[in-house]
């Protein structure tokens, strides 16, 4: 068996294994043997057809066969012998089965780095000052948090802020278009979850009235029969739901283990302030990886960012999940596919492996 590899852009290597015609002989034969023992001949009981008609009649399964018998015997072998660490499986494979056995394929390595300078560096950093303006949004957080739902009053008029169980229908041109109909779907009004004007139109409506809400698909829409087109929503509001914040007081303040309000707002500070600090100061360090990233000479293998885009959209479904809604929901009312959000996503991706490479 003979093997050569070079290098190719991107931190992939190409590998050639190679094996005589009188090498891969033997293993050729076995193959045969194997595939006939599974094939069915008709004329020939199961097993019994002759080697001759088996490899004939089944000559691309021979071959798929041998290449996988091939790599599994001698793959290991050829990348310590090229002292190739690969990061992901080979792909782009081409087999020859002329004149013996020839396998070119790709793999992508771990990525050769030449670190930029990183002594001496420059950058902006930010100073936090705790203000009464700070502390207050932090308390209108917690309380936020502690907020609930409560069942809107009877007759009372949905407005921004509020909850609503909707159900809706779209259409387009008149027809229902696929992906545009739930019977009961939870929308926060102002949250900007669905396209264009369509939560604004829903201001006014009570429970129980049905109407229509007129938008405009973006233009950029992911689905071309949508894109730029006028469309409207038959909806029926099933609940409205208003949001109940509580007013701060030593009650709120003893579940969150403080004596008091005054306490509370003593550990807030100190906490908020402790926070800031750890936030600015990474921030800093963030701001000098970017520089050393700026005249360092990363090239990053395909398979290596397509695994952390995968990871960052698994971690996007787990949060939709939590706010209950599924990722097709999500790119179906923010005019985006599949494609276009890992599109999105891969400057983020590409920039949080180049600074692990770098640290």
């Amino acid at each position: 068996m003979r093997h050569e590899s070079k290098k190719l852009e991107n931190s992939a290597v190409e590998l050639k294994i190679c094996l005589t015609a009188d090498e891969v002989k033997g293993l050729r034969e076995e193959v045969v043997k194997k595939v006939a023992t599974k094939v069915e001949v008709p004329g020939f009981r199961k097993g019994k057809a002759p080697i001759t008609t088996v490899e004939a009649q089944f000559k691309d399964a021979i071959n798929e066969e041998l290449r996988d018998t091939v790599l599994g015997k001698y793959y290991e072998e050829a990348i310590k012998g090229e002292n190739i660490a690969p990061i992901s499986y080979p792909y782009a494979l081409d087999v020859n089965y002329e004149n013996g056995f020839e396998a070119t394929m790709k793999i992508d390595v771990y990525p050769e780095i030449e670190l930029g300078n990183y002594k001496g560096l420059e950058v902006e950093k930010e100073k936090f000052e705790m203000t009464p303006e700070v502390l207050e949004k932090e308390i209108e957080k917690i309380l936020n948090s502690k907020s609930e739902l409560k069942d809107a009053e009877e007759g009372h008029k949905a407005q921004m802020g509020d909850v609503v169980d909707l159900a809706f229908e779209g259409f387009v041109d008149g027809v229902a278009f696929e992906g545009g109909k739930s019977d009961s779907h939870s929308l926060k009004l102002g949250s900007k979850q669905f396209i264009d004007t369509f939560e604004e139109q829903l201001v006014g409506y009570t429970v129980g009235q049905e109407g229509e809400v007129n938008v405009n698909f973006p233009a950029e829409y992911h689905a071309e029969n949508l894109a730029g087109k006028p469309a409207t929503f038959k909806v029926k509001v099933n609940a409205i739901k208003n949001l109940i914040v509580p007013t701060l007081n030593e009650e709120i303040a003893k579940e969150l283990g403080y004596e008091n309000v005054e306490d509370l707002k003593a550990g807030l500070t100190q906490d908020i302030t402790s926070r800031e600090e750890n936030r600015v100061k990474n921030e800093y360090i963030g701001k000098l990886l970017a520089e050393i990233e700026k005249n360092s000479k990363i090239e990053l293998p395909a398979s290596m960012v397509a695994r952390e885009i995968d990871n960052r959209i698994a971690e996007m479904e787990h949060q939709l999940a939590a706010q209950g809604m599924k990722l097709d929901m999500y790119l179906q009312f923010t005019g985006m596919n599949i494609e276009m959000l890992k599109n999105q996503i891969a400057p983020m991706a590409v920039g949080k492996i180049k600074t692990d490479l770098i640290l």
